[in-house]
């Protein structure tokens, strides 16, 4: 019968499926050297995630921003871009501040050479003397603010970072004025 021993029995057990499905998820994503990608609407992808975690992040009382230019026509897979969105904005979620701000941004960068934007930002007091590059290492999870009170595994943004790569794009983390900024560069397509 249930008692607190198959409980808790259950529940690491869905954390450990959790933990291999995402493993397997990053290594699908280093394995995979050809990219087939087809036009896809980079523009609704991340308005679609968004959508899904605004009652999320304002349930939890942060403020959840965005400004998400229309149109914006990028190749790649369509469920490697979403999940990548998925990623940056759940992170985002769980490490800003408690009352804070999320923010989605979407537009064309540049006026010559045009790339595609996403800026997923977020305050983070608690990052002003951090090495955010390591954030993109597998399992990290070294510093208070990725404890293990917040849920997760540390391999999030490195399955972020294959999925740009696997796209030709660039991601770059900042953090300024007591907030992390996630920058990602897509090739657009010109319609």
């Amino acid at each position: 019968g249930e008692n607190e021993w198959t409980a808790s029995t259950k529940e690491q057990v869905i954390r450990l499926s959790e933990l291999i499905n995402r493993l397997v998820t990053l290594a699908k994503f280093e394995e995979q050297s050809n990219l087939i990608g087809t036009n896809i609407d980079f523009s609704k992808i991340v308005e679609k995630s968004s959508k899904s975690f605004t009652a999320l992040a304002k349930k939890g009382g942060k403020n959840f921003e965005t400004k998400i230019q229309s149109d914006i026509l990028i190749s790649g897979d369509g469920n490697a871009i979403y999940e990548l969105v998925n990623i940056l904005i759940d992170n985002a979620n769980k490490y800003c501040d408690d009352n804070g701000t999320i923010g989605v941004k979407l537009c064309i960068h540049g006026r010559t050479f045009k790339r595609a934007k996403l800026e997923v930002y977020n305050t983070y007091k608690a990052g002003k003397n951090v090495d955010h590059s390591k954030f993109f290492e597998r399992f990290y999870r070294e510093d208070q603010s990725h404890s293990s009170n917040i849920s997760g595994y540390g391999v999030g943004l490195s399955i972020a970072r294959n999925i740009v790569r696997r796209h030709r794009g660039k991601i770059i983390v900042s953090y300024k004025n007591d907030t992390i900024y996630f920058n990602i560069y897509f090739n657009v397509i010109d319609k």
